[in-house]
């Protein structure tokens, strides 16, 4: 054994030592308004990005796009509806053509699997990856679903290290999507 196995060795070790400390998020969820006709549960400490801030942090990212992040950027989540009704287009091959997308544009990431949830009011598809950040690995939680026949797709952030602890907190998440009726004010 030469000495970079054993460097191996030990960066894995402590990598697990770590998992195993990490319980999952067991604070309280608040509810937001992501649009007039879409609300969802996220950690009470969530903020949403704006301003500079925003255009700073997220240049690539379409102002429509509403963002929450939890302090010291520890995660964050990242919503958008579009303005036009949806097809008849199934959900489910709706993700699968963002995750290929994806896969195509990066073939170096790692994906885990597509999956669609049966909510209470919605199916929600859903994939995970493992991208490249500048200073380390970020895990990726990236959804689609539908809200009042307009298509909803976001996708959640963290650390590839803490992903044990935010994946049931994603999930969490998409389950907590609630359809609310548009008040017209005349």
């Amino acid at each position: 054994m030469d000495y970079s196995d054993l460097k191996m060795i030990q960066k894995r070790k402590k990598i697990l030592r770590q998992r195993e400390q990490l319980k999952g998020y067991e604070g309280e969820f608040e509810t937001f308004l992501i649009e007039p006709c879409l609300e969802v549960c996220l950690p009470i400490k969530a903020v949403q990005v704006e301003g500079d801030f925003f255009k700073e942090k997220y240049p690539n990212v379409h102002e429509r796009t509403k963002v929450y992040e939890m302090p010291d950027s520890e995660a964050d989540f990242l919503f958008q509806i579009s303005k036009d009704v949806y097809g008849s287009e199934k959900i489910e091959d709706i993700a699968d053509s963002v995750k290929q997308m994806i896969m195509r544009l990066h073939p170096a990431y790692t994906f885990y699997g597509s999956h669609v949830e049966d909510t209470k009011n919605r199916k929600v598809g859903w994939f995970d990856f493992d991208s490249f950040g500048l200073d380390g690995m970020i895990y990726n939680f990236t959804f689609t679903t539908k809200a009042m026949g307009r298509l909803c797709m976001g996708s959640f952030h963290c650390e590839r290290d803490k992903a044990v602890w935010w994946k049931p907190v994603f999930i969490k998440i998409i389950h907590s999507f609630r359809e609310v009726e548009v008040q017209n004010e005349s």
